[in-house]
């Protein structure tokens, strides 16, 4: 009955998960379209630039949120209500110290906006003002009830969350939409989500407490000193993991903004934006594995996990090259069609973001069974040198070739480090295997890769793409190509014949339902 349970709800967040991409996607598209033409492209970097900043600046969290979420698990399984009572209330006085810790940072580092905004001359703006209301709308998720949210991800109801923020995610984009199109005020735009937001909190607490009423309970037994240790332990490991990843996607912006102009981060954030909304979707598919791994490392042979890595790295392969081929081919097509050829930009910069999705996404399965099997310790030091990495060779290459020295640094850094230390971390520790048989068969898919890429590339550029309907009969005619090359290749293949197994078992078991 568990386990039926489990299926269930992990069904449940899927779909719901799948609704609330739906509906980012549409109404996200249509929400920017609006805004660049009401307000223009100098806003929309500020937006992208003050977005990172406060990315940065919720470093301070630190993972403390996954290890108190990882810490419930058990005293859930076990029903061990004081566990859980004195969990949350630590849970609860970490976030609150937290949020005053991000906004002193926020408020510390207001004199130095004057070196990281680069405005167009003419632009009427206060930036101080737009920096503030974007630090009070991240601090409010820590100071207004949003540590409640955990217990409902520990039981494994994300769908609850995210049907929650599903219908606050319509009445921000409708109202913002109508502030862009009546008022075009960029101040009131940005008022709206911190007024949402600390209702929306109110509300998943209250959800929250009638769930679970225990959480509502005052009286709690405080931790022992291990346990606390413990947790803290665990925070560490994760903060380095954590530092590099915000470091990895969140200062591009800055260094963006800082040597180029903020407009310029307006311009690469509408590219950006259709990058992140695939990867969301693709990152569906994978996220519902990682429990799947780690039940499988404890119990299986070591043969076994390697023949279930070969099939899961080929899907892997498969969608991330056919997405990627998509967004060499068609970013700035589609933003042709969408906004205007204005704001379309040089190629060789397409190709670029092209490889900054596809290169860790190669790398994809290595993670999951990296965290799935509690590999944190053993790759800790290389996060670090990833950020570094990402950082000194993004400023130095800004500096004398532009934009594209941007993402030559954050392939680089992903490269010489995530692909040099994960996975052999991974096969060394896992599969008890030499990491060469996978540098082998990735420099075969890689090769593979290339040369598809480059051929459907070079055709798409011959083509005159001018409206929707154009777009997407070459989107429809591409993927039929790649994926009937790919087909072509695999379909020999043990891991390919498995894969195509689970599809059509899945497609006869929907049918039957």
């Amino acid at each position: 009955m568990a386990k039926k349970s489990r299926v269930v709800k992990s069904q449940y967040n899927l779909m719901f998960s799948l609704i609330y991409n739906i509906v980012v996607t549409i109404l996200g598209f249509a929400t920017r379209t609006v805004f660049v033409h009401s307000l223009g492209v100098e806003y929309l970097g500020l937006n992208g630039l003050f977005t990172n900043v406060l990315s940065l600046l919720s470093l301070a969290e630190l993972g403390v949120g996954s290890a108190i979420t990882f810490s419930l698990y058990k005293p859930i399984a076990n029903n061990d209500s004081e566990k859980i009572k004195s969990l949350m209330h630590l849970y609860k006085i970490a976030y609150r110290i937290i949020g005053w810790i991000i906004f002193g940072l926020g408020i510390i580092l207001t004199p130095f906006l004057k070196y990281m905004v680069n405005l167009d001359a003419g632009i009427d703006i206060n930036y101080y003002v737009i920096y503030v209301m974007f630090l009070v709308n991240t601090v409010i998720s820590y100071w207004f009830f949003a540590y409640r949210s955990v217990i409902i991800y520990a039981h494994q109801e994300g769908y609850v969350l995210t049907n929650v923020e599903t219908i606050f995610k319509l009445i921000s984009y409708f109202m913002q939409f109508g502030i862009l199109l009546t008022l075009k005020n960029y101040y009131l735009y940005l008022a709206l989500p911190i007024i949402i937001g600390i209702i929306k909190n109110v509300i998943i607490s209250k959800i929250a407490g009638k769930r679970y009423p225990i959480i509502n309970e005052k009286e709690v037994k405080p931790l022992e000193k291990e346990e606390v240790n413990g947790i803290f332990q665990n925070v560490f490991a994760l903060s380095l993991f954590k530092i590099s990843g915000v470091v990895y996607g969140a200062t591009d912006n800055l260094i963006v903004s800082t040597w180029l102009g903020t407009a310029v981060v307006g311009v690469v954030s509408n590219f950006t934006m259709i990058i992140q909304l695939i990867t969301s979707y693709v990152n569906m598919i994978f996220q519902s594995m990682y429990a799947s791994v780690g039940d499988l490392n404890a119990s299986e042979t070591d043969s076994y996990k390697y023949v279930v890595f070969k099939r899961l790295n080929l899907l892997n392969y498969w969608i991330y090259a056919f997405c990627t081929i998509c967004l060499g081919c068609f970013l700035n097509p589609c933003i042709k069609v969408w906004l205007g050829g204005k704001y379309c930009l040089e190629n060789s910069t397409v190709i670029l973001l092209a490889l900054v999705f596809l290169v860790p996404g190669l790398n994809n399965v290595i993670n999951i069974y990296k965290d799935a099997c509690g590999l944190f310790k053993e790759v800790q030091v290389r996060a670090i040198f990833t950020a570094v990495i990402n950082l000194v060779v993004s400023i130095v290459l800004v500096k004398s070739i532009g934009l594209n020295g941007v993402y030559i640094g954050t392939l680089v850094a992903y490269i010489l480090t995530i692909y040099m230390v994960d996975c052999r971390v991974v096969f060394e520790k896992v599969f008890h295997l030499n990491v060469g048989l996978y540098y082998v068969d990735l420099l075969k898919k890689t090769m593979l890769f290339i040369v598809l890429f480059a051929v459907c590339t070079y055709s798409i550029n011959q083509v005159y793409i001018d409206s929707w309907v154009e777009l997407i009969v070459w989107v429809i005619v591409l993927s039929v190509l790649i994926n009937g090359i790919l087909f072509l290749i695999y379909k020999g293949t043990e891991e390919y014949v498995y894969l195509k197994k689970i599809v059509f078992n899945f497609i006869k078991k929907k049918r039957s339902v």
